[in-house]
């Protein structure tokens, strides 16, 4: 260890007592010593050489038994900072929260996907720039950026997969064009991936096996399983836009080269291609939540029908992984009940009861805001994880 550490007294002992601090529980003196086993001087010198690093603060009084409470200590959130970026399909959010995944600043933007990487790239990060410029002192530097995108990420290569729906990106090297521009951890994700560990973080979080559906332009699951993330050997579980809806006149040609694909009938391009069909004028999602306000019958017979189209695909998906929270985002989960209401009739009749009756299907809570959120918490644990705890300890300014 450096002998800046040491001359702050952050030994072996404090790496430990800080991963124990980093589950934002505070606990006095006495609780460390008794989890620890170490003395209480011995904790005592541990806490002021954490607190003397910025990376421990005080948070209040414990319980008393008569005399003066006890302080209790936690880590300090503000140690360091997490960026997140999120590029959708039509927009780009970026953002910037500290370790208890607190958002401290957000922009959103409009983008142009079929710009290409570089263009869109070089606009969000300079707009995460202008945050990070304008970030209080008091909060410490940037850790790790997690980048959220609307196509599956290939585990090994870290390349956006070739089935990208993202024009002009497939095979793109995200994580090398952000590391030559920050010096922080890049992270890199599906961004159904991210909405699953936002929704699941904070408001399901003793849920170990959920489901979040996206549906919007494209059609895509996160899976949170065992209480992990599960992507798959190649980044490709949870793709589920490509496979076939079972109705007979749904033989709809899709951009994969197929027909009948799911995102072919259900996605928000296909309902609004499908209104236009039958005489409703309808150009964009804001359109279609007019339109669903208004009451327009077409307009809700057309959601149901998706709604349906999706519950069939999806009834394989509940069987097969049995979660115990099917959480419904994207933009057309906003549009009214029409859509929940065709997936829970098409899962309910094509379920068996016992995969049903211990499920709970709803639109999600963390609303439009699901993937940067995913993506601020996917940054804070990464940089909570045992090796950077201690590089967090180490590279923390004397």
């Amino acid at each position: 260890m450096s002998e800046p550490r040491r001359s702050l007294g952050l030994d072996a002992g404090a790496v430990e007592l800080l991963k124990i601090l980093a589950d934002r529980k505070p606990r006095t003196r006495a609780d460390v010593a008794e989890l620890t086993g170490a003395s209480r001087s011995t904790v005592f010198n541990r806490i002021g050489a954490l607190q003397k690093a910025g990376l421990v603060v005080s948070v209040g009084e414990g319980s008393s038994t008569g005399g003066r409470p006890s302080t209790r200590f936690a880590l300090n959130d503000r140690a360091r900072t997490v960026g997140a970026m999120h590029i959708g399909s039509r927009h780009c959010t970026v953002a910037l929260a500290d370790l208890g995944g607190e958002i401290l600043a957000h922009n959103r933007f409009d983008i142009e996907l079929s710009d290409g990487p570089d263009a869109v790239l070089e606009q969000a990060a300079t707009a995460l720039e202008v945050l990070i410029g304008e970030l209080p002192s008091d909060h410490g530097p940037i850790d790790v950026i997690t980048v959220g995108v609307s196509s599956p990420i290939d585990p090994v290569t870290g390349l956006i997969n070739n089935v990208s729906p993202m024009p002009g990106w497939s095979s793109f090297a995200l994580q090398p064009w952000m590391r030559a521009r920050f010096t922080a951890e890049i992270l890199v994700d599906n961004d159904a991936t991210l909405m699953a560990i936002g929704e699941q973080a904070i408001h399901y979080p003793d849920v170990a096996d959920l489901m979040f559906v996206t549906v919007s332009n494209g059609i895509g699951v996160g899976l949170i399983l065992a209480g992990a993330p599960y992507a798959g050997s190649h980044g490709l579980a949870g793709d589920i836009g490509h496979l076939q809806v079972r109705r007979p006149d749904a033989d709809v040609p899709c951009h994969c080269g197929n027909s009948g694909c799911l995102v072919a009938v259900s996605s928000t391009e296909a309902i609004l291609r499908e209104l236009k069909s039958r005489g409703v004028a309808a150009e964009s999602t804001s359109d279609l939540f007019t339109l669903v306000r208004d009451g327009d019958v077409t307009t809700a017979q057309v959601l149901r029908r998706a709604g349906r189209d999706l519950g069939d695909v999806m009834t394989a998906c509940i069987t097969l992984l049995n979660p115990t929270v099917l959480v419904i985002g994207g933009s057309l989960a906003f549009a009214g009940d029409h859509l929940l209401a065709g997936i829970r009739e098409m899962l309910y009749a094509r379920s068996i009861p016992h995969i049903t009756e211990g499920l709970s299907i709803a639109r999600t809570r963390t609303e439009r805001g699901a993937s940067i959120t995913g993506a601020v918490i996917h940054g804070a644990r990464w940089s909570l994880q045992e090796d950077n705890i201690v590089r967090l300890l180490v590279e923390t300014p004397a």
